[in-house]
C-alpha cells in the first residue's frame, strides 16, 4: 500500500502546489504587467519631451546639441539606444561623438512603421520596449523622429525576485502539508494494506479464503466482496478452461477448413486453366492452320469468326481467372527489362484490324524524353494497356484513338504515363465511379449492346494498384473519354531495344547460310490434336519433328534421336513432363552431353507456374493456345544458338 500512500500525499502536495501557484502565477503576472504598463508610459513621456526639446536642434542641423541632449537622455534613464532621425528616417545622430552610423537608415519593422504613420508609438520585443515619434516644427510639418530603445532588465529582475520569494514560501508550505498528509494516508492505508496481503497470498496458491476483519467502512464492504468474487470465480475457471478447450478445437477445425477451402480453390483454378485452355488450343490452332489454305470469301468470314469467337472467349476466361486470382491474393508481379515503345506498338498492330473493321485509327504518341527500356512486369502492364485501348475500341463508333506515352526520369526511377484518348459515346459524370466496380458497367443496355464481362477495367485498376500506380478517367458524354495509366518504373541500365519479329523474317532468317542442318525438334504430348497443330505451324521452318504422347515416350524419343529442341506439355500419363525432363537432364549428365533446350508446352497458365518449370530444369515456356509467331521465334532462336555452339566447337578444335 506504500504506492496508494505515496499517491495520497503526492495529489494532496499537487493540489496545494496547483492552488498556490495558480495564485502566486496570477499576482506575479499582473504586477510585472502594471509595472510595464508604468514604464511603457513613463518612456513615452520622456521620448516624448525630448522630441519637443530637440525641435530647435534639428531644425538648425546643431548636431553637437543634439548629440548632448541624446545623451542625456542615455546617461540618466535606461535607455539603450536613442537615435535622431531626419525626415527621411536617415540618423543624425545615436548621442555619441563617433556618431558612425550618421546618415544611414534603420533597417527595422518598428522604424519603418513610425516613418509610414507618422505618430507616436511603443511595441514591446523580448526584454525591450521601443519608442519613437515624430518631431512636428508646427502641425503636420514633420522635421524628424525620435527612435529610442529602452531596456525593461530591471522589471524582469524585479519578477524573478518575486518569483524566488514565492517558491521559497511554497517549498515550506509543502513541507507542512506533506506531514499532515502522510499522518492521514497512513491511517487510511492500513484496512487496504490488510486486504492487500490477503489477495497476495490467494495469488501465490493459498487456498485460505477467510478475508481479514478491514473495519466496517468501505474497505470492509470491499472485504466481503471480494469474498464472494473469489467463491464465484473459482467456479468461472473451471467453465472457463472447459469452454477454452471448446474453442481451441473448433479454431484447429476452421483453421484447417480455412486452409483446404485456399487450396481447393488455387487447384481449381488451376485445373480450369488447364482445362479451358486444352480445347481452346485445337480451336484456335486449328482456325489459325486453316486461315492459311485456300478458302473462299465465306469460308474465310467463317474461319476468322472461330477465331474472333475464340479469342473473345479466352478473354473472358482469362478476365474471370485474373479477377479470381487477385481476389485471393495470389497475383505476383515480376521485375524485367522491357521496351515500353516497342510494346505499345505491338500492342496497336494486334488490336489494329478490328479497329480498322471499324474505321478507327490508332495512333501514338511516344514522348521523346521517356526512355525506351524500363523494367517492371511486361506482361501484366501489357494487360493494363490491351485492356484500356480495348474498351475505348469497344465504346468508339468513329474517329480515333490515341495512345500518348510521357513523363519523366531521374534517379534511376520514370514516372510513367500511358493515356488512352477516344472520341467514344463518353461516360456521365454520375457513373465514372461505378465503371472501375467488379461485373460492372455503366447500364445494363451497354453489355446487351457491347459485351463484355465488366472486369477489364477492374484487373487494370487493380494491377495498377499493385504497381504502386492507378488509373483515372475524365470524360464527356458525346465527345470521348481519356484513361489514364501512372506508376513508377526502374529505368533499366541495358538500354538495348528487344527484337522485333515477325513470322515472315523469322522463316527468312532459317536457311542454308545461317542453319548447317534442319532442327530436329521432339513434340511431347498426350492430346494428338496438340501434336498436330504444333506440327502443323512449324511446317514452313523446315524442321524435322519427332513425337512422343507420354512422358515416358518422351524419355525414349529422346534418347534415340537426341533432338535439338524439345516442346514438353505437362499433364502426361506415365510420367509428367517435369519427370520426363529430370530424366533427360540425368540422361545428359551421365553422358556428358550438352543439355538440349526443353520448353514447356502446356495449358498451366497461373501465376508462378512459368518459375516452377525453370527450376525444374527446363529452359522456357509457352502457354496454350500457342501462337504461331511465338512458336517460330523460340524455333529460330534456339537453331541460332545450336550453330553459334558448333561454330565455337570448331574454332576451338
Amino acid at each position: 500500500m506504500f504506492e496508494l500512500r505515496t499517491k495520497l500525499v503526492a495529489y494532496t502536495i499537487l493540489v496545494v502546489l496547483a492552488v498556490a501557484g495558480g495564485l502566486s502565477t496570477i499576482s506575479i503576472a499582473l504586477d510585472h504587467k502594471n509595472s510595464l504598463a508604468a514604464f511603457e508610459r513613463k518612456v513615452t513621456a520622456l521620448a516624448r519631451t525630448l522630441g519637443e526639446a530637440v525641435v530647435e536642434s534639428v531644425y538648425d542641423l546643431d548636431i553637437k546639441l543634439l548629440r548632448q541632449q541624446v545623451t542625456s537622455v542615455l546617461t540618466n534613464n535606461d535607455a539603450k539606444t536613442a537615435f535622431i532621425l531626419d525626415a527621411e528616417g536617415l540618423v543624425l545622430t545615436d548621442g555619441t561623438e563617433e556618431n558612425p552610423l550618421r546618415g544611414i537608415r534603420i533597417v527595422d519593422p518598428f522604424a519603418n512603421r513610425v516613418l509610414t504613420e507618422k505618430a507616436w508609438s511603443a511595441q514591446h520585443q523580448d526584454e525591450r520596449i521601443l519608442v519613437g515619434g515624430p518631431i512636428l516644427l508646427t502641425e503636420g510639418v514633420v522635421l524628424g523622429f525620435v527612435y529610442l530603445d529602452f531596456s525593461t532588465a530591471e522589471l524582469n529582475a524585479r519578477m524573478i525576485g518575486q518569483i524566488q520569494q514565492t517558491l521559497m514560501l511554497s517549498a515550506l508550505f509543502v513541507l507542512i502539508t506533506s506531514f499532515i498528509a502522510i499522518a492521514v494516508a497512513r491511517q487510511i492505508t492500513r484496512p487496504i494494506n490488510k486486504l492487500t496481503d490477503f489477495a497476495v497470498r490467494v495469488k501465490e496458491g493459498s487456498s485460505d479464503r477467510e478475508v481479514p476483519d478491514c473495519g466496517k467502512g468501505e474497505v470492509g464492504r470491499l472485504a466481503q466482496s471480494f469474498s464472494s468474487m473469489l467463491m464465484n470465480l473459482d467456479k468461472s475457471n473451471q467453465d472457463l478452461r472447459k469452454l477454452t478447450e471448446t474453442l481451441e478445437e473448433r479454431v484447429r477445425d476452421r483453421t484447417q477448413e480455412a486452409e483446404a477451402g485456399t487450396k481447393a480453390k488455387s487447384e481449381f483454378l488451376a485445373t480450369m486453366s488447364h482445362e479451358i485452355r486444352t480445347p481452346m488450343n485445337g480451336v484456335l490452332g486449328m482456325a489459325s492452320l486453316l486461315e492459311e489454305t485456300n478458302l473462299d470469301k465465306e469460308q474465310q468470314l467463317f474461319v476468322r469468326t472461330i477465331s474472333e469467337s475464340g479469342e473473345a472467349l479466352l478473354v473472358i476466361i482469362n478476365d474471370i481467372l485474373d479477377f479470381s486470382k487477385i481476389e485471393a491474393g495470389k497475383i505476383l508481379l515480376d521485375e524485367e527489362p522491357f521496351n515500353l515503345e516497342n510494346l505499345v506498338q505491338s500492342i496497336l498492330k494486334l488490336l489494329s484490324q478490328k479497329a480498322s473493321g471499324k474505321n478507327l485509327n490508332l495512333v501514338m504518341d511516344y514522348s521523346p524524353d521517356m526512355p525506351k527500356v524500363l523494367v517492371g512486369d511486361e506482361g501484366r502492364i501489357r494487360q493494363i494497356i490491351t485492356n484500356l485501348i480495348g474498351n475505348s475500341e469497344k465504346f468508339t463508333m468513329n474517329g480515333s484513338i490515341r495512345v500518348v506515352v510521357s513523363g519523366s526520369s531521374a534517379h534511376g526511377v520514370s514516372s510513367v504515363e500511358i493515356a488512352v484518348q477516344d472520341t467514344g459515346i463518353g461516360i456521365p459524370e454520375s457513373k465514372l465511379a461505378k465503371i472501375f466496380e467488379g461485373f460492372s458497367q455503366v447500364n445494363a443496355s451497354s453489355n446487351r449492346k457491347f459485351g463484355g464481362t465488366g472486369l477489364g477495367l477492374t484487373i487494370a485498376s487493380d494491377l495498377a494498384s499493385m504497381m504502386g500506380g492507378d488509373i483515372q478517367v475524365r470524360s464527356e458524354v458525346g465527345k470521348g473519354s481519356t484513361f489514364t495509366f501512372r506508376c513508377l518504373l526502374k529505368t533499366s541500365k541495358n538500354a538495348e531495344s528487344s527484337l522485333q519479329v515477325t513470322e515472315n523474317n523469322l522463316i527468312d532468317r532459317i536457311n542454308p547460310e545461317l542453319t548447317k542442318a534442319p532442327l530436329k525438334v521432339l513434340i511431347a504430348d498426350d492430346n494428338k490434336t496438340n501434336r498436330l497443330i504444333v506440327q502443323k505451324m512449324l511446317k514452313t521452318t523446315g524442321t524435322e519433328v519427332i513425337f512422343a504422347q507420354d512422358g515416358s515416350e518422351a524419355v525414349q524419343q529422346f534418347i534415340n534421336h537426341i533432338p535439338g529442341l524439345v516442346f514438353m506439355d505437362i499433364s502426361m500419363p506415365k510420367l509428367t513432363g517435369i519427370e520426363a525432363t529430370m530424366e533427360i537432364r540425368s540422361f545428359e549428365a551421365e553422358n556428358g552431353m550438352n543439355a538440349c533446350p526443353i520448353i514447356a508446352l502446356t495449358a498451366h497458365a497461373m501465376k508462378g507456374d512459368r518459375e516452377k518449370f525453370l527450376e525444374q530444369g527446363m529452359d522456357g515456356y509457352i502457354s496454350k493456345p500457342v501462337r504461331k509467331d511465338e512458336l517460330i521465334e523460340l524455333v529460330v532462336f534456339w537453331s541460332r544458338e545450336r550453330d553459334s555452339r558448333q561454330n565455337l566447337e570448331c574454332n576451338s578444335a
